[in-house]
């Protein structure tokens, strides 16, 4: 009796000596298992950042060639073919990416982000899923202070409170901030309606709150004065507001007024009305468009039609929402925003395009695991700096 008392006190004390090594060596093996899951993840993440940031992808010109889709690419990257400098990215390809409901493009135009993901290697038997998003390095925002009545039912923003932060999310001292104002305006002339472009600067200083004041008012006021004799059919003010902080540089749009919106890719303009916005008769663009170039000038282009089996300058007939049009001058990469005068019976409207719009966001879904990698990166596109942000997560734990 005293044996088996014996053996069975051993048996005891050898199930708890094991049980205890086992709740020893369990946490380190599954926590060097778990570090070498997320180093891979990590490692995945900067391969597929470099793929993006640094490779053109192929065909190399796959952002301004509507011909090129997802099915012709072999290659998936956003930077400038033949830039020769790093982390500058393809306008055009951004723009490909950048389908929000204001600034849509064709849906021809449209990259599958699933097979976007299989051309950056991440569909292979461990499934991976990715977001990219693109925000200005410098956070901008700015307040309405005052406004200026310019014609009848036209009021337009006259002084801005504006403020700057860094790419910390702190206040950017000495920022060099700049309001870029266009005046749009049809007016009736001797031998029909006559189309005119004015712009104007307007710079100051931020303080040690990344804040400064700015106005207009004194050029709305000879603007008025000017416009006080002629017959005014279209009036229309869209403002931009800049700041170069360190030798980076961002923009927002502050006001476009009311406006429509189009797209812009290589040299062609994409126009699109809402299904609640569609006229009842065609509309006309005036033969112009305006783009603003920093620093802070405006260049101007003619539209031809490229739209199959229209004649003339009509953006919209019928039930088609889609008009293309193909600008003289390619605008570079340089061109931030774009202007056109549209014209329906009777009345005008005015059309704007972002190149590229001031948030990005593309992906195959939002993170959907509790591991994710996130990288992030300031690059350029044209004249003005982004933050680039990548998240990369596994779709499922194995």
């Amino acid at each position: 009796m005293e044996v088996n008392i014996d053996a069975l006190f051993s048996g005891l004390v050898l199930v708890v000596v094991v049980s205890m090594l086992l709740s020893f060596l369990y946490p380190v093996a599954y926590g060097s298992l778990s570090m070498a899951k997320e180093q891979q993840l990590e490692n995945i993440a900067k391969t597929v950042m470099d793929k993006i940031l640094l490779t053109p992808g192929y065909p190399a010109d796959w952002g301004s060639n509507i011909a090129v889709n997802i099915s012709c690419m072999t290659s998936f990257g956003l930077a400038e073919g033949g830039s020769g400098a790093p982390y500058e990215l393809d306008l055009d390809k951004v723009m490909r990416l950048a389908n929000s409901s204001e600034f849509i493009l064709p849906e021809v135009l449209h990259l599958d982000p699933l097979q976007v993901a299989n051309l950056l290697g991440l569909r292979t038997t461990q499934r991976y899923g990715f977001m990219i998003t693109i925000t200005p390095a410098l956070n901008i925002s700015a307040t309405e202070l005052a406004q200026f009545t310019l014609a009848p039912g036209n009021v337009v923003p006259s002084i801005f409170d504006v403020r700057v932060f860094n790419t910390a999310k702190e206040p950017a001292p000495a920022s060099k901030v700049t309001v870029l104002a266009i005046l749009s305006v049809v007016y009736s002339g001797g031998t029909g309606d006559i189309s005119q472009v004015n712009a104007t600067t307007s710079s100051a200083l931020t303080d040690w709150q990344g804040k400064c004041i700015i106005e207009i008012t004194g050029w709305l006021s000879t603007l008025k004065a000017q416009l006080s004799c002629r017959q005014l059919k279209k009036s229309h003010v869209s403002i931009m507001i800049f700041a170069e902080y360190q030798g980076i540089r961002s923009t927002i749009p502050f006001d476009f007024g009311e406006t429509l919106y189009g797209s812009a890719l290589g040299d062609l303009l994409f126009v699109r009305f809402p299904e609640d916005q569609l006229p009842n008769s065609a509309v006309f663009v005036i033969n112009a468009t305006e783009l603003v170039v920093p620093p802070y000038y405006i260049l101007t282009g003619h539209l031809t039609n490229e739209t199959n089996g229209q004649s003339g300058l009509i953006v919209n007939k019928g039930s088609k929402q889609y008009r293309v049009y193909r600008i003289s001058t390619p605008p570079s990469d340089e061109v931030v925003v774009g202007y056109i005068i549209a014209k329906t019976r009777g009345a005008y409207l005015s059309v704007a395009f972002l190149r590229p719009p001031d948030f990005t966001q593309y992906g195959t879904g939002v993170p959907s695991a509790m591991k994710t990698s996130v990288l992030q990166r300031i690059v350029k596109i044209g004249d003005t700096h982004f933050v680039f942000q990548l998240t990369v997560w596994r779709e499922a734990e194995a």
